[in-house]
């Protein structure tokens, strides 16, 4: 990894408008409120613009981003747009395609990893049940739909059926979503637009 990719996930920003704090990304890691995080420490990322409205009349939007390490974790406010795409393009590049390398490989050598109900594995994931039986897809059975901050995987025998059974939705603020959601499009899943 040459200068070119140490350029391509180094940013800073200031937030808030009276009382400034400086969020930085580098090479040397994820510097935020006073504190430095060594890009190797963090094992977890999500990030979401959610959008707020009331009476169907749009308010505002949260630029949102977390990261965490194995002990803690942080969520920040980005406030702008701009901010938030340039940083979360960084931290994608940073740590996303670190940790999806790292479970790509885990899956390949045997190990599986739990999404609350669902455990991915290597040749497709099981939706955990608690009053049945589990129920286990392989990747070309499934399907995903993208939906404002999250996505969804489903059952793709379901999709136009009443009374869809076998899915889980996730919010990409929650830990390694963004992650996850690249897992299963690497892994072919298709998705429905």
């Amino acid at each position: 990894m040459g200068q070119g990719w140490e350029d391509e996930i180094t940013y800073e920003a200031n937030l808030g408008l009276i009382f400034k704090k400086k969020i930085r990304i580098s090479p040397a890691g994820i510097e935020w409120d006073g504190q430095l995080w060594t890009l190797d420490s963090i094992t977890r990322i999500g990030f979401c613009m959610f959008r707020h409205s009331v009476n169907y009349i749009p308010v505002g939007t949260n630029y949102s981003v977390s990261f965490g390490t194995s002990s803690k974790s942080w969520l920040i406010d980005l406030c702008k747009k701009k901010i938030y795409l340039n940083f979360v393009e960084c931290l994608w590049k940073a740590v996303g395609v670190r940790i999806l390398n790292e479970y790509l490989n885990g899956l390949r050598n045997g190990q599986q990893y739990e999404f609350g109900s669902v455990v991915i594995k290597n040749d497709g994931i099981r939706f955990k049940k608690k009053l049945s039986e589990d129920i286990y897809l392989h990747w070309h059975e499934l399907v995903m739909t993208n939906e404002g901050g999250g996505f969804t995987i489903m059952d793709k025998s379901q999709i136009n059926s009443w009374g869809l059974k076998n899915y889980k939705e996730f919010t990409y603020i929650q830990d390694n979503v963004p992650v996850l959601a690249a897992l299963f499009r690497t892994m072919g899943v298709e998705e429905d637009k």
